[in-house]
């Protein structure tokens, strides 16, 4: 059968599976439904039963007595409806007590023969139904609810009144007829097999999911690994898994091949340079130094140098996602700190940084150290006497603000200078004999690693620069 049913409905498909999976669930609530004794199941037909002629002779004995107590005994009147119920409970104690029925009868009832009422328990639910199915004294019936069996109708002489018995049952009913015989308890007991079951089939599903998110965020850092567990499960997520593999890999080729690139460009550039430079020399033995010679000697050197920055920015793109490790705030940038402060100091200038809180990085280390070296070296030398350097921890980022007491920068150009080859107008131009990729060097290295940076004035009029690095948690 099972066969039959899989053969139309692919459970290598996810939608194949998701059906599979509550028609399972339908079909082992149901199984376990039918492999209860029927005995223990009501039903339309089997719901009232007739009582036997001892359970008949108990009854009416009990309706006699009853009458004889009401009427004689207490002369109640014959219509008691409108009697105290709080009297009525008390006659019911105070007969079951003298007639020796406490331990064998749990309670009666007494039902308006013309009317349906019930006296004193109202709204007895088990009795109202039982009451409305069995009607003729002269065919008691008896019904099991748990551990009570309801019987009657039983006449009661000289009234009006019928009487309807519960009694207690011993030993007691088995836990799953309780269960049958409550239509709440059976949707109670189907939720409460069936959740588990569907969590557990759900989870199951949104598995190959949850493998595909992890690899994306592993993409996401920058580690461009293949996942073969992709490529298992239903037959939607390894054809996903397969071209994200695919993805990857062609990543992995494009970055290979730009890496070759730029090692064959660094190569062809180098060489004429050099080439450049040699002659240059020469020509300073022959006719010796003049402004023209030095002129390109200058130039040649400035663009040899704008080489070497072009070539290590481009390779940081490339190569930022890869050997990266986990590493203390304080082992990454302590000596950092430590060599700029001795440099500042013989430079008549003050260096000063508050302790670093204890956090973790995972980062590309040379170069997130190279990052914030060449802005402290920056701060360095565009200040005047004071440099700081503030390690603030903010939630899931720590940040670390530079700021110097230079001449700054125009609030206008704050947003380019981080963009390669920008210069301003003011100190830190071309005769500074930079490149304009310090900063644009710096800004690739924090993005690389998810992280941000900013500039902004600070209160001193000099610049001041955050860069915002993310926490590493290990959990």
């Amino acid at each position: 059968m099972l066969n039959n049913i899989f053969k139309y409905v692919p459970v290598n498909y996810l939608y194949g599976r998701i059906f599979a999976i509550f028609w399972l669930t339908i079909f082992v609530i149901v199984f376990i439904i039918i492999l209860l004794p029927q005995k223990y199941i009501s039903t339309s037909r089997d719901v009232l039963k007739p009582l036997s002629q001892k359970e008949v002779e108990f009854g009416n004995t009990i309706a006699k007595n009853l009458s004889k107590f009401y009427f004689k005994e207490k002369h109640l009147p014959p219509n008691i409806d409108e009697t105290n119920t709080d009297l009525l409970r008390q006659l019911r104690k105070e007969f079951l007590i003298k007639n020796n029925l406490v331990k064998e009868i749990r309670n009666f009832f007494l039902v308006n023969q013309k009317t349906g009422r019930i006296l004193i328990n109202k709204n007895n639910l088990r009795i109202g139904i039982f009451s409305s199915l069995a009607i003729d004294p002269n065919n008691p019936q008896k019904r099991q609810y748990h551990q009570n069996l309801v019987m009657g109708p039983f006449t009661i002489p000289n009234s009006r009144y019928n009487l309807y018995i519960t009694k207690k049952l011993e030993p007691r009913s088995p836990l799953y007829y309780k269960i049958i015989s409550t239509p709440f308890q059976i949707l109670f007991i189907t939720m409460l097999v069936s959740t588990p079951m569907l969590l557990w089939f759900s989870w199951l599903i949104t598995k190959p999911a949850r493998k595909l998110q992890r690899a994306a965020e592993t993409v996401l850092k920058g580690e461009f690994k293949e996942d073969p567990n992709l490529e298992l499960g239903p037959k939607e997520f390894v054809k996903t898994g397969i071209t994200f593999n695919q993805m990857v890999h062609s990543i992995n080729q494009m970055i290979s091949s730009n890496q070759r690139l730029l090692s064959d460009i660094s190569h062809e550039l180098r060489s004429p340079l050099t080439r450049l430079k040699m002659a240059n020399a020469l020509a300073k033995r022959k006719t010796g130094n003049s402004s023209e010679l030095q002129r390109i000697e200058v130039e040649s050197e400035r663009l040899e140098n704008m080489i070497n920055d072009l070539l290590h920015l481009s390779k940081l793109k490339l190569e930022s996602h890869q050997n990266k490790g986990v590493v203390d705030l304080f082992e990454l940038y302590g000596d950092i700190l430590n060599d700029a402060k001795y440099e500042s100091k013989n430079m008549n200038k003050l260096l000063t940084f508050n302790q670093m809180p204890k956090v973790l990085l995972k980062v590309n280390i040379p170069l997130i150290q190279s990052a914030l070296e060449n802005v402290i070296r920056n701060a360095i030398k565009y200040a005047n006497k004071n440099i700081n350097i503030l390690f603030l921890k903010k939630r899931d980022f720590i940040d670390i603000i530079i700021s110097d007491d230079g001449p700054g920068v125009p609030e206008a150009q704050l947003d380019e200078i981080i963009k390669p080859f920008y210069r301003v107008s003011t100190s830190r131009d071309r005769d500074s004999g930079g490149t304009g990729l310090g900063l644009a060097i710096t800004h690739e290295a924090i993005l690389s690693h998810k992280g941000r940076l900013k500039t902004f004035i600070n209160h001193k009029g000099g610049l001041s620069i955050i860069l915002s690095l993310p926490i590493y948690n290990i959990t």
